[in-house]
């Protein structure tokens, strides 16, 4: 092949890559999330109107720690209930501490423009329940979103006339809550009726009792304990018959209509080609 097609073929190849990666760069961030619950959350981005969910990750089954990377999940996302027993030392790495809570999780995955977070909870009926988190991403004015009442609102679930098993705690063995599920509390929550959105509330600082201090296992000293639907008066838990739902208070990479907008990779191509013919342009005149 000629070095004046070399060129050529480069440009173009150049062109098209570089004209994916924008396009992508322009649709979707990086973001990387530490958390954990008392007992039980599940990860999700979603829509505002809770039709669109995506799954990220929940933390291990029962009332033990679980290592993260010994999780095994179904092809429904379901985590298998295999866990470590109370034999093992809280904050122990290896093995995901005592409890269920004691060792956060972290997931990175891509969140779209206008996405919201969702972190849904639930617990094990007894004492006091919580969680606790950082969401980390350069497309973030600050770069990092944490657990604080003033970024996070959400909502006690309900049962459905039509399925009566929607809205009910899944307990330490629970699978997540269905999607199907999940939609409709935010579908009634959003209309205004029984679970209307609330603002969330501080329960306490990282570092208070009983959970202890999580800034040395990748979640932010500045980050704070919320209150889940069995805690949301102040006081202790027990026999809670439902889960919550928080989500951030607005999508988290807005979507800005009168931003430049990034072509699509098929457009980028038309332009790869005239882009083309300038350098042809140039490799007859001598300039290339």
């Amino acid at each position: 092949m000629g070095s004046k097609k070399i060129v050529q073929a480069a440009a173009i190849a150049a062109t098209i890559t570089l004209a994916a990666n924008l396009s992508q760069a322009a649709s979707a961030a990086t973001m990387s999330a530490t958390l954990t619950a008392d007992n039980h959350y599940a990860l999700f981005t979603g829509n505002a109107n809770g039709t669109d969910w995506n799954f990220i990750g929940r933390n291990e089954k029962g009332a033990g720690g679980v290592a993260q990377d010994q999780f095994v999940y179904t092809d429904d996302g379901n985590y298998d209930p295999t866990y470590i027993g109370t034999d093992v030392l809280s904050g122990d790495v290896s093995s995901g501490g005592r409890y269920n809570w004691s060792m956060p999780e972290s997931w990175t995955y891509n969140i779209n423009p206008d996405d919201y977070l969702y972190v849904v909870v639930w617990d094990d009926s007894s004492v006091t329940e919580s969680w606790i988190g950082q969401f980390v991403s350069d497309a973030l004015d600050d770069g990092m979103l944490l657990s604080q009442a003033d970024s996070w609102e959400y909502l006690k679930t309900v049962t459905s006339t039509d399925n009566t098993a929607w809205g009910i705690n899944p307990g330490d063995q629970g699978d997540t809550p269905e999607l199907d599920d999940l939609s409709y509390q935010v579908s009634v929550a959003n209309a205004g009726n029984d679970n209307s959105w609330l603002d969330a509330l501080k329960k306490g600082d990282n570092g208070d009792n009983p959970w202890g201090d999580f800034s040395d296992k990748g979640i932010s000293a500045e980050a704070d304990f919320l209150y889940t639907t069995t805690d949301a008066a102040g006081a202790a838990g027990g026999n809670n018959q439902n889960y919550t739902i928080f989500r951030t208070r607005a999508s988290v990479i807005e979507n800005d209509p009168d931003a430049v907008q990034t072509p699509e990779p098929g457009a980028m191509v038309g332009l790869a080609a005239v882009g083309l013919l300038a350098l042809r342009r140039k490799l007859k005149q001598g300039i290339a």
